[in-house]
């Protein structure tokens, strides 16, 4: 607990200003903490009793039980500011959140041929994880899936700015390398120095079945051929976005095309999926994520993505969610 302080002769005291105009002199002094628990609020101080007199031990234990008195409004006066500040956050939070949730397909589009799978799991009330799926026109169909660095306001603003690009340039612009490039151009100059933003952008032809895609840095698409077991992670070279300027990111990145035939399914992800952490801090794994892929026989994607989810449940147990999970699968039918 802090003391309450008396200076009898202030004059006579180095810590004591000094002045020449009479009315400003010290002659002697009284402090004492403004306390509410063990939280000093302020101080209070006293100078030059008004009989001449130095001041006096009841003094200090008069303007000491005055200042404590003192603090309680002060306290709550705080509580209620912060309050005030903590509500207008909350409803900041809940505006981003509604953008955020409306940026994200509210379903997936209906395609001949194709079947089609998602969800999004924010590990907070804004995640930085976004995922989409583009109708481009009779015979192709865009798919991204992206992990902004940052979360909370700033990433949904990105994520929107992000969603805007792909949008507009998706109808005119079917090779993948090129859309991430035109996106990493446009966010590169709006993005703070620590964020940055890993992507995945795939374009499927619905007719031959060929699939193209370009990786910003992203977790790599995994294949699983129709009647094998095993799984193949897709590679591509590249960058994330807002991590180098266009030139450099443009020599980095490039499409990969794949030839895909019926019962072909196609998995991407965010890695807060292989992240997942238990109660002993241990990630659910590619490795896990792998042997369920393979070894299911449901023949829908939508079984699949529960399936996953449900294995990832287990293994988080009651541990809070700390990054948020998105996982989009595709099947050739």
């Amino acid at each position: 607990m802090i003391p309450g302080i008396i200076i009898e002769d202030a004059e006579m005291d180095v810590r004591v200003p000094v002045y020449t105009n009479e009315f400003l002199k010290i002659h002697s002094l009284l402090i004492v903490p403004m306390r509410f628990g063990n939280e000093v609020l302020g101080v209070i101080a006293l100078t030059n009793r008004t009989d001449g007199q130095p001041f006096t031990y009841s003094d200090l234990s008069l303007l000491q039980a005055m200042a404590d008195q003192a603090s309680v409004p002060v306290h709550y006066a705080g509580l209620k500011a912060e309050l005030d500040r903590k509500r207008q956050l909350d409803r900041d939070m809940l505006a981003a959140k509604q953008i955020q949730s409306s940026l994200l397909p509210q379903q997936l589009p209906k395609i001949k041929g194709v079947q089609l799978s998602a969800c999004n799991l924010p590990a907070f009330n804004i995640g930085g994880d976004y995922y989409d799926v583009l109708h481009i026109d009779d015979e192709h169909l865009g798919i991204a899936i992206a992990d902004v660095s940052g979360k909370g306001i700033g990433g949904a603003m990105m994520m929107a700015v992000c969603q805007g690009v792909l949008r507009a340039r998706a109808l005119q612009e079917q090779s993948p390398s090129r859309i991430l490039s035109e996106l990493n151009r446009v966010l590169s100059a709006n993005l703070a120095e620590d964020m940055f933003i890993t992507m995945l952008y795939l374009v499927l032809n619905i007719r031959t079945r060929e699939l193209k895609f370009a990786r910003a840095g992203h977790e790599r698409p995994l294949l699983k051929r129709a009647g094998c077991e095993t799984l193949e992670a897709l590679d591509a070279k590249g960058i994330a976005i807002g991590l180098a300027e266009s030139a450099i990111f443009d020599e980095a990145i490039h499409d990969v095309s794949v030839q895909l035939t019926s019962g072909d399914v196609v998995v991407v992800y965010t890695d807060g999926i292989t992240e997942a952490l238990d109660d002993r801090n241990t990630e659910w794994g590619s490795e896990n994520l792998f042997q369920t892929i393979s070894s299911d026989a449901s023949g829908n994607v939508e079984t699949l993505i529960k399936t996953i989810c449900v294995q990832i449940a287990l293994h988080i147990g009651t541990q809070p969610q700390y990054d948020d999970m998105t996982l989009l699968a595709l099947k050739i039918e």
